[in-house]
């Protein structure tokens, strides 16, 4: 993988690496690569920073790696507001700290804090960048919505007549629906994620007829049978403990597949009228595919 950016400090050393996609739309306008912002906590010196000068942003759907290493055999740590996020990090000795990160389909601000013996050290924030999406038409639809509804309000406030307020049934932007159900997926896809890494198992009865010389420890159901049958019968209903993957999380989990499936397919079947509503639509359309796996898969 190619290296994006190291911090060093004289504590610690931190390399962030990755295969970035390449982005369909121009990036964020910040002119700061990979939103990278870096604050030493414990006072010491301004750390060391370098980054990648040909790549300039950190794309959603991308693979990263990171590797932080004590210096001088110091204990280093990491913490994050999601820990699914650095679940997968391993830590073959207190020095060193390496795994892989993955951001699925999450856009945003990511801040990550670096502790050294147990004390805070170091704190760096990156940005996660849309690969799909036009970045700078969306900011700006979404303040040219805020700012016309401000402007709305405060024009009715001042108007001769009113209206009581109700519901409509003009749909809006969409936007926050899409933003739920991207949402919505990334933590199935972290749940299932889980449940293959851990499955869990139940034991349950199920009635099973047979044969009688087949039967091993005897319950006191099938002792009654055998009474009342005076031993004469050639099959038993047993009801044998079974091993199985149908539990209430992994019937939670199919279900929330399945409403995600129904609120991805009627949002597809409303019309695209402007070139943000394709975009929109084809990247629910990624979603689509990506549910369609996971409901292939066996139960």
């Amino acid at each position: 993988m190619t290296v994006l950016f190291s911090i060093t400090t004289d504590a610690v050393t931190l390399v962030w690496s990755g295969e970035p996609k390449p982005l369909a739309v121009p990036g964020p306008p910040d002119g700061r690569a990979f939103g990278l912002r870096v604050e030493r906590l414990d006072g010491g010196a301004r750390p060391r920073v370098r980054v990648s000068k040909t790549v300039r942003h950190l794309p959603e759907e991308s693979p990263f790696t990171l590797y932080v290493r004590g210096k001088r055999g110091r204990a280093v740590a990491l913490t994050h507001d999601a820990p699914l996020l650095i679940a997968r990090l391993q830590q073959p000795a207190p020095d060193v700290l390496h795994g892989p990160l993955h951001y699925g389909s999450q856009v945003g601000r990511s801040l990550f804090t670096v502790l050294v013996d147990g004390v805070p050290h170091l704190r760096f924030q990156v940005e996660i960048v849309p690969s799909k999406l036009d970045y700078k038409k969306d900011y700006r639809a979404l303040v040219a919505d805020v700012a016309a509804l401000a402007d709305s309000l405060a024009l009715q406030h001042v108007a001769a007549a009113y209206q009581r307020g109700g519901v409509t049934s003009q749909p809006g932007s969409g936007g926050s629906e899409v933003a739920l159900l991207d949402a919505l997926s990334a933590r199935l896809d972290d749940a299932l994620r889980q449940a293959f890494r851990r499955p869990l198992h139940t034991l349950v009865r199920r009635r099973r007829e047979l044969p009688a010389y087949r039967v091993r420890r005897p319950d006191a159901s099938l002792v009654r049978q055998m009474t009342h049958l005076h031993g004469a019968a050639s099959t038993l209903c047993t009801h044998a403990p079974t091993w199985t993957l149908d539990t209430p999380e992994h019937q939670w989990l199919a279900a929330a597949l399945h409403r995600l499936d129904a609120r991805l397919a009627r949002r597809l079947a409303q019309p695209a009228r402007t070139t943000r509503d394709q975009a929109v639509q084809a990247y629910l359309q990624t979603l689509t595919a990506r549910l369609g796996r996971w409901l292939a898969l066996p139960p």
